[in-house]
């Protein structure tokens, strides 16, 4: 069912700020000078970035392949007057009351064609995802692919027994999803078939969401705790599943007798909805409040919804995203036929040294690889994805052996600011 958004009041706990999904639709009312500007700030922020090219990887440590390539022609003719018209925009009451901060670089000489507030300090925001991308491509490069495992301790037993644990192993990869979606089949029903074409028929154990893959919190630093519980503040787990978010909808009852109807496209119960909407007449106004707990799934959902209104949808995010992919996976073997003895379970890095799981003493039983990484930047940047920009930092740091000495030198060969920042 397509839901339409609605005007309406929302409590301070659950206004769905910074709605990506929504962007386009919000930001019809742009005029085209608007758009003008926010051009010429996106060609600053990526003027000095080309393509790389590498030889095939999948979580390699391997050193990509460097391809110099000369940055491509302006799509637009630079206006002589440029300057003039760029400081009249900003100057307009349109844009006077906010603090910008412009830079236009010539790609051609290099030469500086207008600056306005150009060595101030701002909130970077989602432009930092430009220098994540970036730094991703150069490093790994674009052919890069996370691959993500199923493991058990021993090969299976010719009657398709898995005597222990089968443990579902993620490396960060962002487009990982229960089932195949189109185009997409980087999915756990993918590796469920994997492991019937093996022959496997009966797990004596537990099955175990491992993410241990990365180390740390699995919230960033800095994060807003009011932004958690939506899509766009989802826990960055090495064993993400399906963006680590689900939908809540809502859809008017038949009468002022009968609640709305609250559901959710979470199948397995991970999440633990409670109806408190009540219904009220047509014309009265809209009222709604969504939260999820900070330290668990369980969705409240309340307020006063006027019969026959249209639509209402939320995305929140999971918390403890391992185990939603462990439950998920539970239930693929099992209505695919594979009998599981055991229960959904998950596992991160803060274990004993000695209970901590090493890939390389145990047994593959399957894997999968999804969209490359170059593909995944696209998406990270065009729909400005938190949650990938976070995986593929995360990534890196994994991926990536610790900084040497002279990355200092090589950042001012690359052109680093180091204005007011200590290296």
């Amino acid at each position: 069912m397509k839901f339409t958004r609605q005007r309406m009041n929302y409590s301070q706990a659950t206004e769905p700020k910074r709605s990506s999904r929504d962007q386009n639709k919000a930001n019809e009312w742009f005029s085209f000078s608007w758009r003008k500007l926010s051009l010429l700030c996106l060609l600053l922020l990526t003027f000095g970035c080309a393509s790389h090219q590498s030889g095939p990887s999948t979580n390699s440590g391997e050193q990509p392949t460097r391809v110099e390539q000369t940055a491509p022609e302006l799509p637009l003719q630079i206006d002589q007057n440029l300057d003039t018209t760029l400081d009249q925009l900003l100057k307009s009451s349109e844009f006077a009351r906010g603090r910008w901060g412009v830079s236009v670089i010539s790609l051609k000489d290099g030469k500086l064609i207008f600056d306005h507030n150009g060595g101030q300090l701002f909130t970077p925001a989602s432009n930092m995802k430009v220098y994540t991308t970036a730094v991703a491509l150069d490093l790994l490069g674009a052919d890069y692919r996370w691959r993500t495992s199923v493991y058990s301790q021993k090969d299976p037993e010719a009657d398709g027994t898995v005597q222990g644990d089968l443990v579902l192993y993620g490396r960060g990869a962002p487009d990982l999803v229960a089932s195949n979606r189109g185009e997409n089949t980087n999915s756990l029903e993918e590796l469920v078939k994997a492991l019937k074409a093996r022959g496997i028929k009966h797990i004596k154990g537990n099955v175990i969401g491992d993410e241990s893959y990365f180390r740390g919190d699995l919230i960033g630093q800095g994060w807003l705790w009011n932004d958690l519980q939506w899509y766009f503040g989802a826990e960055a787990s090495a064993l993400t599943i399906n963006t680590n978010s689900f939908d809540v909808s809502v859809t008017s009852s038949a009468n002022t007798n009968e609640p709305p109807k609250v559901t959710t496209n979470d199948f397995d119960g991970y999440a633990q909805l409670t109806n408190n909407i009540s219904t009220v007449p047509r014309g009265e106004q809209l009222q709604l409040g969504v939260q999820r707990g900070v330290s668990d799934n369980n969705v409240v959902v309340w307020g006063q919804y006027p019969l026959g209104a249209r639509g209402y949808g939320a995305s929140l995010a999971v918390h403890r995203p391992a185990l939603w992919a462990a439950t998920i996976f539970h239930r693929l073997l099992r209505t695919n036929g594979i009998v599981v003895d055991g229960v959904a379970q998950s596992r991160d890095s803060r274990v004993a040294e000695k209970s901590r799981f090493d890939p390389s003493t145990n047994r593959e039983l399957a894997f999968i690889t999804g969209k490359s990484l170059g593909e995944i930047v696209k998406v990270t940047n065009k729909q400005s994805v938190n949650l990938y920009a976070e995986l593929l930092l995360r990534t890196l740091g994994r991926e990536r052996t610790p900084m040497l000495p002279e990355t200092t030198q090589i950042g001012r060969e690359l052109g680093d600011d180091e204005q007011g920042v200590r290296l």
